[in-house]
């Protein structure tokens, strides 16, 4: 019985993404997971997101004075419409974020991106306490520093943030391997990177 409620809290229906500061010069500072396997790891949620459909969004920040230009990999889905650029730690600080995530009518916020301790974290923080149920695939964070990560990652824990794998969370967006999407998530598991 425990395990159908799990799953049942774990709708993909309910899911949309959040691509936190996804701007190569900051993945590139990465000390905790390395930038081939961050781009990789958040090309892989993206695709997963793009195949069921998910609402992405983009947060940005200034980076060396210019505004933040997303990787490559995700480059092309940008719009005015679903970037969010900031100048504060918490998006929640600036106008129409909130209601931008909410106009989705999708109570789950997938978080990823740089840093863990920063970005993410008040990101994070502030949605819990704006209602949101909040996952951050682990292996799709980075951070400067493992220690400060470590902390970080405690501190989410406590205030209700869920910290999975993407292995973990692919398979919540489609458990059953039998069918055709349970087969791309297969593929997509298969070119994780640790």
């Amino acid at each position: 019985m425990k395990e159908k409620s799990f799953n049942m809290k774990h709708r993909r229906e309910d899911f949309q993404i959040l691509f936190c500061d996804i701007h190569e010069a900051l993945l590139a500072q990465s000390q905790t997971v390395s930038l081939s396997a961050l781009r990789t790891n958040i090309e892989i949620l993206h695709h997963l997101g793009r195949h069921f459909g998910l609402p992405h969004h983009f947060l940005t920040v200034p980076v060396q004075g210019k505004p933040g230009k997303l990787i490559d990999e995700l480059l092309r889905f940008q719009t005015e419409s679903n970037t969010h650029y900031r100048y504060v730690a918490d998006p929640f600080l600036t106008p129409d974020f909130e209601s931008r995530l909410r106009v989705n009518v999708r109570r789950t916020l997938i978080i990823c991106g740089f840093s863990a301790e920063v970005g993410v974290y008040f990101t994070a923080i502030s949605a819990v306490h704006s209602g949101f149920r909040v996952i951050i695939p682990v292996d799709c964070i980075g951070s400067r520093s493992l220690r400060t990560e470590s902390v970080a990652l405690r501190q989410l824990e406590s205030a209700g943030v869920e910290i999975i794998s993407l292995s973990t969370l692919a398979a919540l967006m489609e458990p059953d391997f039998s069918t055709e999407a349970g087969q791309f998530v297969l593929k997509q598991m298969g070119c994780i990177k640790s």
